[in-house]
Protein backbone atom coordinates (compact mmCIF):
# COMPACT_ATOMS: atom_id res chain seq x y z
CA UNK A 1 0.00 0.00 0.00
CA UNK A 2 1.53 3.38 -0.97
CA UNK A 3 2.42 5.85 1.73
CA UNK A 4 0.57 9.15 1.31
CA UNK A 5 2.21 12.12 3.04
CA UNK A 6 0.09 14.95 4.42
CA UNK A 7 0.05 17.83 1.93
CA UNK A 8 2.02 20.17 4.20
CA UNK A 9 4.70 17.53 4.77
CA UNK A 10 4.99 16.88 1.04
CA UNK A 11 5.34 20.58 0.30
CA UNK A 12 7.95 20.98 3.01
CA UNK A 13 10.01 18.16 1.53
CA UNK A 14 9.65 19.52 -2.00
CA UNK A 15 10.96 22.93 -1.00
CA UNK A 16 13.45 21.84 1.64
CA UNK A 17 16.90 23.39 1.11
CA UNK A 18 19.46 21.11 -0.49
CA UNK A 19 22.26 19.84 1.74
CA UNK A 20 25.76 19.86 0.32
CA UNK A 21 28.48 17.44 1.48
CA UNK A 22 32.19 17.05 0.80
CA UNK A 23 33.08 14.02 -1.35
CA UNK A 24 36.75 12.90 -1.27
CA UNK A 25 38.65 13.57 -4.51
CA UNK A 26 41.70 11.87 -5.99
CA UNK A 27 44.68 14.16 -5.48
CA UNK A 28 48.12 13.28 -6.73
CA UNK A 29 50.70 12.13 -4.22
CA UNK A 30 53.72 14.18 -3.24
CA UNK A 31 54.23 17.89 -2.80
CA UNK A 32 52.31 19.08 -5.85
CA UNK A 33 49.27 21.32 -5.35
CA UNK A 34 46.11 20.38 -7.24
CA UNK A 35 43.36 22.73 -8.47
CA UNK A 36 39.98 22.04 -10.09
CA UNK A 37 38.63 24.80 -12.33
CA UNK A 38 35.47 23.43 -13.95
CA UNK A 39 33.05 20.49 -13.98
CA UNK A 40 30.54 18.95 -16.39
CA UNK A 41 28.22 15.96 -15.93
CA UNK A 42 26.73 13.42 -18.34
CA UNK A 43 24.91 11.16 -15.87
CA UNK A 44 24.93 10.61 -12.12
CA UNK A 45 27.83 8.18 -12.53
CA UNK A 46 29.71 10.09 -15.24
CA UNK A 47 31.01 13.47 -14.07
CA UNK A 48 34.22 15.26 -15.08
CA UNK A 49 36.30 17.94 -13.37
CA UNK A 50 39.45 19.53 -14.82
CA UNK A 51 42.23 21.81 -13.67
CA UNK A 52 45.96 21.51 -13.11
CA UNK A 53 48.67 20.18 -10.86
CA UNK A 54 50.89 23.06 -9.77
CA UNK A 55 54.20 21.29 -10.06
CA UNK A 56 56.00 24.54 -9.36
CA UNK A 57 55.67 23.57 -5.71
CA UNK A 58 58.52 21.11 -6.31
CA UNK A 59 60.33 23.06 -9.03
CA UNK A 60 58.52 21.23 -11.82
CA UNK A 61 55.94 22.18 -14.44
CA UNK A 62 52.21 22.75 -14.13
CA UNK A 63 50.42 19.74 -15.61
CA UNK A 64 46.88 19.17 -16.81
CA UNK A 65 44.54 17.38 -14.39
CA UNK A 66 41.28 15.54 -15.09
CA UNK A 67 39.26 13.72 -12.46
CA UNK A 68 36.27 11.45 -13.17
CA UNK A 69 33.36 10.45 -10.92
CA UNK A 70 32.13 6.92 -11.68
CA UNK A 71 29.24 6.92 -9.25
CA UNK A 72 31.30 5.69 -6.32
CA UNK A 73 34.57 7.63 -6.28
CA UNK A 74 36.67 10.26 -8.03
CA UNK A 75 39.63 8.94 -10.02
CA UNK A 76 42.41 10.73 -11.89
CA UNK A 77 42.41 9.99 -15.63
CA UNK A 78 45.66 10.56 -17.51
CA UNK A 79 45.71 13.64 -19.78
CA UNK A 80 48.28 14.76 -22.36
CA UNK A 81 50.74 17.51 -21.49
CA UNK A 82 52.42 19.43 -24.32
CA UNK A 83 55.87 20.88 -23.75
CA UNK A 84 55.99 23.43 -20.95
CA UNK A 85 53.33 24.32 -18.40
CA UNK A 86 49.80 23.17 -19.20
CA UNK A 87 46.42 23.92 -17.62
CA UNK A 88 42.80 22.96 -18.28
CA UNK A 89 40.26 25.72 -17.53
CA UNK A 90 36.98 24.44 -18.96
CA UNK A 91 35.18 21.18 -19.71
CA UNK A 92 32.00 20.17 -21.60
CA UNK A 93 30.77 16.58 -21.44
CA UNK A 94 28.19 15.52 -24.02
CA UNK A 95 28.27 11.71 -23.70
CA UNK A 96 30.48 9.05 -22.15
CA UNK A 97 32.54 9.03 -25.33
CA UNK A 98 32.50 12.73 -26.18
CA UNK A 99 34.09 15.13 -23.68
CA UNK A 100 35.98 18.35 -24.47
CA UNK A 101 38.42 20.27 -22.27
CA UNK A 102 40.22 23.52 -23.08
CA UNK A 103 43.00 25.60 -21.59
CA UNK A 104 46.53 26.62 -22.44
CA UNK A 105 50.12 25.50 -22.59
CA UNK A 106 53.35 27.47 -22.34
CA UNK A 107 56.03 25.98 -24.62
CA UNK A 108 58.39 28.94 -23.94
CA UNK A 109 58.56 31.71 -21.36
CA UNK A 110 57.00 34.29 -23.70
CA UNK A 111 54.48 32.05 -25.44
CA UNK A 112 50.98 30.89 -24.51
CA UNK A 113 49.16 28.67 -26.98
CA UNK A 114 45.59 27.31 -26.87
CA UNK A 115 45.12 23.73 -25.69
CA UNK A 116 42.15 21.53 -26.63
CA UNK A 117 41.81 17.95 -25.46
CA UNK A 118 39.15 15.32 -26.21
CA UNK A 119 38.06 12.15 -24.39
CA UNK A 120 36.68 9.41 -26.63
CA UNK A 121 35.55 7.03 -23.91
CA UNK A 122 38.97 5.43 -23.59
CA UNK A 123 41.62 8.12 -23.40
CA UNK A 124 42.32 11.85 -23.70
CA UNK A 125 44.15 13.25 -26.73
CA UNK A 126 45.20 16.69 -27.96
CA UNK A 127 43.12 18.04 -30.86
CA UNK A 128 44.76 20.71 -33.06
CA UNK A 129 43.14 24.14 -33.21
CA UNK A 130 44.00 26.95 -35.62
CA UNK A 131 46.07 29.79 -34.23
CA UNK A 132 44.45 33.24 -34.39
CA UNK A 133 47.84 34.90 -34.64
CA UNK A 134 50.56 32.71 -36.18
CA UNK A 135 52.99 35.66 -36.28
CA UNK A 136 53.69 36.93 -32.74
CA UNK A 137 53.68 40.69 -32.14
CA UNK A 138 57.00 42.42 -32.69
CA UNK A 139 59.08 42.68 -29.53
CA UNK A 140 56.99 40.28 -27.45
CA UNK A 141 55.76 36.75 -27.37
CA UNK A 142 52.54 35.20 -28.60
CA UNK A 143 49.84 34.89 -25.96
CA UNK A 144 46.67 32.91 -26.63
CA UNK A 145 44.52 30.94 -24.23
CA UNK A 146 41.11 29.26 -24.15
CA UNK A 147 39.19 29.87 -20.95
CA UNK A 148 35.90 27.97 -21.40
CA UNK A 149 34.00 25.51 -23.58
CA UNK A 150 30.29 24.75 -24.11
CA UNK A 151 28.46 22.35 -26.42
CA UNK A 152 25.09 22.30 -28.16
CA UNK A 153 25.69 18.93 -29.85
CA UNK A 154 28.60 16.71 -30.96
CA UNK A 155 28.87 18.83 -34.12
CA UNK A 156 28.33 22.22 -32.47
CA UNK A 157 30.90 23.02 -29.77
CA UNK A 158 32.21 26.46 -28.82
CA UNK A 159 35.41 27.46 -27.04
CA UNK A 160 36.33 31.00 -26.08
CA UNK A 161 39.40 32.86 -24.85
CA UNK A 162 41.64 35.67 -26.04
CA UNK A 163 44.86 36.48 -27.93
CA UNK A 164 47.17 39.44 -28.48
CA UNK A 165 47.43 40.69 -32.06
CA UNK A 166 50.23 42.45 -33.94
CA UNK A 167 48.90 45.85 -32.85
CA UNK A 168 49.23 45.10 -29.15
CA UNK A 169 45.50 44.61 -28.67
CA UNK A 170 43.75 41.91 -26.63
CA UNK A 171 41.16 40.33 -28.93
CA UNK A 172 38.36 37.86 -28.08
CA UNK A 173 38.92 34.39 -29.53
CA UNK A 174 36.11 32.07 -30.61
CA UNK A 175 36.84 28.56 -31.86
CA UNK A 176 34.01 26.39 -33.22
CA UNK A 177 33.92 22.60 -33.68
CA UNK A 178 31.68 21.49 -36.56
CA UNK A 179 32.04 17.76 -35.96
CA UNK A 180 35.15 17.47 -38.10
CA UNK A 181 37.54 20.31 -37.28
CA UNK A 182 37.95 23.47 -35.25
CA UNK A 183 37.78 26.83 -37.02
CA UNK A 184 38.06 30.43 -35.84
CA UNK A 185 34.93 32.58 -35.86
CA UNK A 186 35.49 36.33 -36.05
CA UNK A 187 34.64 38.40 -32.97
CA UNK A 188 32.49 41.54 -33.30
CA UNK A 189 34.14 44.64 -34.74
CA UNK A 190 34.05 46.36 -31.35
CA UNK A 191 35.95 43.42 -29.86
CA UNK A 192 38.81 43.99 -32.27
CA UNK A 193 39.45 47.51 -31.04
CA UNK A 194 38.75 46.99 -27.33
CA UNK A 195 40.52 44.79 -24.79
CA UNK A 196 37.83 42.19 -24.13
CA UNK A 197 38.82 39.03 -22.25
CA UNK A 198 36.09 36.36 -22.39
CA UNK A 199 36.05 34.15 -19.29
CA UNK A 200 32.97 32.00 -19.91
CA UNK A 201 30.63 30.76 -22.63
CA UNK A 202 27.18 29.13 -22.69
CA UNK A 203 25.82 27.57 -25.87
CA UNK A 204 22.05 26.99 -25.63
CA UNK A 205 21.32 26.54 -29.36
CA UNK A 206 23.00 26.92 -32.72
CA UNK A 207 21.74 30.52 -32.88
CA UNK A 208 21.92 31.41 -29.18
CA UNK A 209 25.38 31.50 -27.59
CA UNK A 210 26.59 33.90 -24.88
CA UNK A 211 30.08 34.85 -23.73
CA UNK A 212 30.99 37.11 -20.79
CA UNK A 213 34.15 38.45 -19.21
CA UNK A 214 36.08 41.63 -18.50
CA UNK A 215 36.53 44.77 -20.57
CA UNK A 216 40.06 46.08 -19.98
CA UNK A 217 39.87 48.82 -22.61
CA UNK A 218 40.18 51.59 -20.02
CA UNK A 219 43.51 51.90 -18.27
CA UNK A 220 41.69 53.10 -15.15
CA UNK A 221 38.94 50.58 -14.52
CA UNK A 222 37.80 47.08 -15.52
CA UNK A 223 34.18 46.61 -16.61
CA UNK A 224 31.86 43.73 -17.46
CA UNK A 225 30.90 42.81 -21.02
CA UNK A 226 28.77 40.25 -22.86
CA UNK A 227 28.76 39.00 -26.44
CA UNK A 228 25.94 37.15 -28.24
CA UNK A 229 26.02 34.79 -31.23
CA UNK A 230 22.80 34.77 -33.29
CA UNK A 231 23.84 32.02 -35.66
CA UNK A 232 25.60 34.40 -38.05
CA UNK A 233 27.66 36.99 -36.16
CA UNK A 234 28.85 37.93 -32.70
CA UNK A 235 27.62 41.24 -31.29
CA UNK A 236 28.18 43.24 -28.10
CA UNK A 237 25.23 43.41 -25.68
CA UNK A 238 25.72 46.16 -23.05
CA UNK A 239 25.93 44.96 -19.45
CA UNK A 240 25.65 46.77 -16.13
CA UNK A 241 28.44 47.72 -13.75
CA UNK A 242 26.74 48.11 -10.40
CA UNK A 243 29.77 49.21 -8.37
CA UNK A 244 30.75 52.75 -9.49
CA UNK A 245 34.44 53.53 -9.58
CA UNK A 246 35.47 49.93 -8.98
CA UNK A 247 36.39 46.93 -11.10
CA UNK A 248 33.43 44.82 -12.24
CA UNK A 249 34.00 41.38 -13.79
CA UNK A 250 31.88 38.46 -15.00
CA UNK A 251 33.29 34.94 -14.64
CA UNK A 252 30.45 32.58 -15.62
CA UNK A 253 27.25 32.55 -17.68
CA UNK A 254 24.31 30.22 -18.28
CA UNK A 255 21.72 30.64 -21.05
CA UNK A 256 18.35 29.08 -20.17
CA UNK A 257 16.17 30.70 -22.85
CA UNK A 258 16.45 33.64 -25.27
CA UNK A 259 14.91 35.85 -22.59
CA UNK A 260 16.56 34.25 -19.56
CA UNK A 261 20.35 34.44 -19.19
CA UNK A 262 22.31 34.71 -15.94
CA UNK A 263 25.92 35.75 -15.35
CA UNK A 264 27.97 35.99 -12.14
CA UNK A 265 31.27 37.48 -11.08
CA UNK A 266 32.57 40.05 -8.62
CA UNK A 267 33.34 43.71 -8.23
CA UNK A 268 35.29 45.97 -5.92
CA UNK A 269 38.28 48.22 -5.55
CA UNK A 270 40.50 45.32 -4.38
CA UNK A 271 40.36 41.78 -3.01
CA UNK A 272 39.45 43.10 0.44
CA UNK A 273 36.29 44.84 -0.81
CA UNK A 274 35.01 42.41 -3.46
CA UNK A 275 31.26 41.84 -3.61
CA UNK A 276 29.52 39.12 -5.64
CA UNK A 277 27.85 40.17 -8.88
CA UNK A 278 24.75 38.54 -10.33
CA UNK A 279 23.32 39.89 -13.59
CA UNK A 280 20.23 38.86 -15.55
CA UNK A 281 19.25 39.29 -19.22
CA UNK A 282 15.50 39.31 -19.90
CA UNK A 283 15.63 39.34 -23.68
CA UNK A 284 16.03 43.11 -23.86
CA UNK A 285 18.68 44.25 -21.39
CA UNK A 286 20.92 43.21 -18.50
CA UNK A 287 20.00 44.20 -14.95
CA UNK A 288 21.70 43.74 -11.62
CA UNK A 289 20.34 41.12 -9.19
CA UNK A 290 21.03 40.88 -5.47
CA UNK A 291 22.86 37.90 -3.94
CA UNK A 292 21.74 36.77 -0.48
CA UNK A 293 23.65 37.19 2.79
CA UNK A 294 27.11 37.11 1.23
CA UNK A 295 29.84 37.84 3.76
CA UNK A 296 32.27 40.35 2.32
CA UNK A 297 34.59 40.21 0.56
CA UNK A 298 33.25 37.46 -1.69
CA UNK A 299 33.22 36.36 -5.34
CA UNK A 300 31.25 34.08 -7.65
CA UNK A 301 33.04 31.95 -10.26
CA UNK A 302 30.53 29.38 -11.53
CA UNK A 303 26.83 29.10 -12.40
CA UNK A 304 24.51 26.37 -13.70
CA UNK A 305 20.74 26.06 -14.22
CA UNK A 306 18.68 22.95 -13.66
CA UNK A 307 15.61 24.98 -14.68
CA UNK A 308 14.47 28.60 -14.68
CA UNK A 309 13.57 28.21 -11.00
CA UNK A 310 16.56 26.16 -9.90
CA UNK A 311 19.89 27.91 -10.48
CA UNK A 312 23.15 27.46 -8.55
CA UNK A 313 26.09 29.87 -8.29
CA UNK A 314 29.33 29.09 -6.44
CA UNK A 315 32.45 30.91 -5.31
CA UNK A 316 34.19 31.93 -2.11
CA UNK A 317 33.87 34.43 0.70
CA UNK A 318 36.17 35.90 3.33
CA UNK A 319 34.51 36.80 6.64
CA UNK A 320 37.42 39.18 7.27
CA UNK A 321 40.19 40.48 4.99
CA UNK A 322 42.79 38.73 7.14
CA UNK A 323 40.86 35.47 7.48
CA UNK A 324 40.95 32.36 5.36
CA UNK A 325 38.31 32.05 2.68
CA UNK A 326 35.41 29.64 2.76
CA UNK A 327 33.13 28.20 0.10
CA UNK A 328 29.99 30.10 -0.95
CA UNK A 329 26.85 28.78 -2.65
CA UNK A 330 23.90 30.85 -3.85
CA UNK A 331 20.59 29.33 -5.03
CA UNK A 332 17.83 30.92 -7.14
CA UNK A 333 14.37 29.43 -6.66
CA UNK A 334 12.52 31.48 -9.26
CA UNK A 335 11.87 34.59 -7.20
CA UNK A 336 15.01 35.40 -5.21
CA UNK A 337 18.55 34.30 -4.46
CA UNK A 338 19.20 32.54 -1.15
CA UNK A 339 22.42 31.59 0.62
CA UNK A 340 22.90 27.85 1.12
CA UNK A 341 25.33 26.41 3.71
CA UNK A 342 28.50 25.33 1.91
CA UNK A 343 30.92 22.95 3.64
CA UNK A 344 34.68 22.96 3.21
CA UNK A 345 37.76 23.59 5.34
CA UNK A 346 39.25 27.05 5.80
CA UNK A 347 41.03 28.24 2.69
CA UNK A 348 38.52 26.61 0.34
CA UNK A 349 37.01 28.06 -2.86
CA UNK A 350 34.57 26.77 -5.47
CA UNK A 351 35.26 27.45 -9.15
CA UNK A 352 32.72 25.40 -11.14
CA UNK A 353 29.29 23.77 -10.78
CA UNK A 354 27.18 21.31 -12.80
CA UNK A 355 23.89 19.44 -12.41
CA UNK A 356 22.53 16.14 -13.71
CA UNK A 357 19.86 13.59 -12.77
CA UNK A 358 18.80 15.24 -9.54
CA UNK A 359 22.34 15.90 -8.35
CA UNK A 360 24.59 18.93 -8.31
CA UNK A 361 28.38 19.02 -8.15
CA UNK A 362 30.65 21.92 -7.24
CA UNK A 363 34.45 21.74 -7.53
CA UNK A 364 37.40 23.86 -6.52
CA UNK A 365 40.25 23.78 -4.02
CA UNK A 366 40.65 23.25 -0.29
CA UNK A 367 43.35 24.75 1.85
CA UNK A 368 46.02 22.76 3.62
CA UNK A 369 45.46 22.29 7.37
CA UNK A 370 47.35 24.82 9.50
CA UNK A 371 49.18 26.16 6.45
CA UNK A 372 51.02 22.91 5.78
CA UNK A 373 51.45 21.43 2.31
CA UNK A 374 49.43 21.23 0.16
CA UNK A 375 46.45 22.80 -1.58
CA UNK A 376 44.17 19.99 -2.75
CA UNK A 377 41.09 19.54 -4.90
CA UNK A 378 37.60 19.89 -3.45
CA UNK A 379 34.28 18.41 -4.59
CA UNK A 380 30.85 19.01 -3.07
CA UNK A 381 27.70 17.09 -3.95
CA UNK A 382 24.02 17.50 -3.20
CA UNK A 383 20.96 15.41 -3.99
CA UNK A 384 17.86 17.34 -5.06
CA UNK A 385 14.21 16.40 -5.33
Amino acid sequence: MPIILPIFTALALAFAPATWRVVPTADRAGQAEDFLQATSAVTADDVWAVGHDAGAQTGGLDRTLAEHWNGGSWQIVATPNPDGDSDLLGVAALTRTDVWAVGLSRPTLNTLVPLVEHFDGTSWSVVPVPSPNPDPPTGSGQFTELTAVSAVSPSDVWATGWFNDNRGRIVPLFEHWNGTAWRIVAPPAQGRTARLLPRAISARAADDVWAVGTDNTSTEIVRTFSLHWNGKVWSVVPTVNPIPGAANALSAVVAIAPNNVWAVGDGGANNATDVPLIEHFDGHSWTNAVPANAKLPSRLFGIVARSAGDIWAVGDQHPSPAGLGTTMIQHFTGTAWTAVPAPGPAGSALAGVSTVAGNAWAVGTRGAPNGSCCIRTLALQTAMA
